[in-house]
């Protein structure tokens, strides 16, 4: 080994909810953690279309120690959901009746800036390094970071989301559900919305979920084919012109006024086989991802943050029994989740011709 190389305990790529919340509690464990993510020093986060936070999420992360939504002021309550799904007339369900209280709408980069402050204070150590590249040299991994610097590190998390970079170049594999792609939309702020709930309606080519977000702009997401999604993306007019035809989403925003591109987003359920490896763990979405009308996502990534930062200690001392839990919890959590969404796909019969109900309408396990 190299003398001028650093070490570290361990090396989390990706900043976002489930490496912020990993990275953090095994540095208050003790560890030298590494929080590898580009984006801690190259400006702001790429946008994202926002998040609702669903009370549960509170829950954990107020166990955890971890910053509250309700503390800053940058994120706001949601009052409930308002489903169009399966018949056309809404049913609202009321968030304050729920056991863990309200959710929150995110400002998404404030969250997140708010969990990787918490992960430095901890003792993290923030490196601008999208980790990806990495080699297996006498028991340890290696790689350098932009300064030229080289690191060894004994233990690996892939928090890099979706793409799953880190275990994907370790040899796992990824894979996919049913194709989704949501076509987001943000339009400017105005004060005459004031809608604090979440807003699903179904249509022929997909469903439609509309949300006011913090800033006071509203922000619609048309999850459909990926052969519609690259339609509509190409010509936006057309995009526009579904959002209008909705009964309920464009009443709710009457006059929406956009001046910003419509973007594109994988948003299919996927999973990593394996989850773990000699070294390495993977957690969020890199592990496990789920169709957005599952509404699980971000609590199921802070979740996987703090359970590989129990299970990775253990394994560190050669315990492998806590890191087969974590992956037994998951399959487990996927077999659910399937049948929650199929279950829920198939309670809307209205167009059974449609490709995308067809598709949707008739998913198995």
């Amino acid at each position: 080994m190299s003398g001028s190389a650093a070490t570290c305990d361990v090396a989390v790529a990706g900043a976002g909810p489930a490496g912020a919340v990993a990275a953090c509690l095994l540095a208050r464990a003790g560890l030298s953690v590494l929080l590898c993510d580009s984006r801690l020093v190259d400006g702001a986060a790429p946008a994202k279309p926002g998040e609702a936070l669903p009370g549960a999420a509170v829950r954990l992360l107020r166990a955890c120690g971890l910053p509250l939504p309700g503390d800053s002021g940058r994120h706001t309550p949601i009052g409930g959901n308002i489903s169009v799904w399966g018949w056309p007339e809404p049913i609202y369900r009321d968030f304050l009746s729920e056991p863990d209280g309200p959710g929150f709408r995110l400002d998404r980069a404030a969250f997140e800036a708010e969990l990787v402050s918490a992960a430095l204070a901890a003792g993290a150590r923030a490196l601008p390094l999208n980790l990806a590249r990495v080699a297996r040299d006498d028991g340890r991994w290696r790689f350098w970071s932009r300064d030229g610097a080289e690191w060894r590190v004994s233990f690996l998390v892939d928090a890099s989301g979706r793409a799953a970079s880190l275990a994907r170049r370790l040899g796992a594999t990824r894979r996919r559900d049913e194709a989704l792609v949501a076509v987001v939309g943000r339009a400017r702020p105005d004060p005459a919305y004031r809608l604090n709930r979440t807003l699903v309606e179904t249509v022929p080519q997909g469903w439609w979920y509309a949300a006011l977000l913090p800033d006071g702009a509203p922000v619609f997401m048309l999850h459909s084919r990926p052969q519609e999604a690259a339609r509509l993306l190409a010509r936006p007019e057309e995009w526009r012109a579904a959002l209008a035809d909705t009964r309920h989403v464009a009443a709710a925003f009457p006059g929406a006024v956009f001046d910003t591109p419509l973007s594109g987003h994988d948003a299919c359920g996927a999973w990593l086989e394996p989850v773990y490896g000699p070294g390495w763990v993977a957690c969020g979405d890199a592990a496990l991802s789920f169709d957005p009308a599952a509404a699980q996502g971000i609590l199921a990534a802070l979740h996987g943050g703090m359970e590989v930062a129990r299970a990775i200690p253990a394994a560190m001392r050669g315990e492998l029994g806590p890191l087969r839990a974590y992956a037994a919890r998951l399959l487990e959590m996927r077999r659910l989740y399937r049948q929650r969404l199929i279950a829920h796909y198939a309670d809307e019969e209205r167009w059974p011709e449609a490709p995308f109900w067809r598709e949707h309408g008739r998913v198995t396990a």
